[in-house]
């Protein structure tokens, strides 16, 4: 079974990465949450902290050296800031950031004399996008030629081909602990709807219960097996 808008290129990085069946892609889990939801005002702005923020583009001011950073002047009803690039060429940024044009952009809060400033924004869309960044961004573990664009991709496509399962866990269990079935607990892994500690996700905690469940589930059938095998017959000595 292949993955829609998946090429051979990226399936074979894919399986280098993962595994080669879709399950192991599924249980490619995120290493890290980054929350991408938090939008204020410029004025409102902390520093230090993730924030997508929503500006009109107002001026380009080119670096003369290339030590010196390419900013962009950036503004909305409250404030000013810049959006920094250190080694990036002058017509990319000014493509992407044209100037009376207004785009999201999101990224970490930094000061620089007094001024709030992103240095090399994680994002960079049209406003009409603003709910595809606003969101919990998972992180995946990565390697040479994938990116985590394309691997959210190719999680989602797999995911969209998830049926829903017999349960195999008690019913009285699954009360009991709050765990929500195999496909929503998958799902939610990778599309949170919060962000919160290992410890208090109830999908990661149904997870881990049914990975050491299996293997538990494994070794007894294992042992069983065995249990069940004649043994050799060794011939009595005279």
């Amino acid at each position: 079974m292949t993955i829609k808008g998946i090429g051979p290129k990226n399936a074979k990085i894919i399986e280098r990465l993962c595994g080669k069946y879709i399950v192991d892609l599924l249980f490619h889990k995120p290493a890290a949450y980054i929350d991408r939801r938090n939008s204020p005002k410029i004025v409102d702005l902390e520093e230090g902290s993730i924030a997508t923020v929503v500006v009109k583009i107002d001026s380009h001011t080119p670096a003369f050296n290339r030590r010196m950073p390419y900013r962009v002047n950036v503004s909305d009803d409250s404030g000013q800031m810049s959006i920094v690039y250190f080694n990036l060429r002058g017509p990319y940024i000014k493509k992407i950031l044209p100037i009376g044009s207004t785009r999201v952009i999101s990224g970490k809060i930094e000061k620089f004399n007094d001024l709030y400033q992103i240095t090399h924004p994680h994002h960079v869309v049209d406003i009409k996008n603003l709910d595809s960044v606003k969101k919990i961004e998972c992180v995946y573990p990565l390697t040479a030629g994938m990116t985590s664009k394309i691997i959210q991709k190719s999680i989602n496509s797999a995911l969209s081909m998830v049926d829903e399962l017999p349960e195999w866990i008690p019913e009285k269990v699954l009360e009991r602990n709050k765990w929500p079935s195999w496909k929503d607990s998958i799902y939610q892994m990778h599309n949170p709807k919060d962000v919160k500690e290992n410890d208090d996700n109830k999908y990661i905690e149904r997870l881990v219960f049914d990975e050491l469940f299996s293997q538990q589930l494994t070794i007894r059938l294992i042992k069983n097996k065995i249990s069940h095998k004649n043994g050799i017959s060794l011939p009595k000595k005279k």
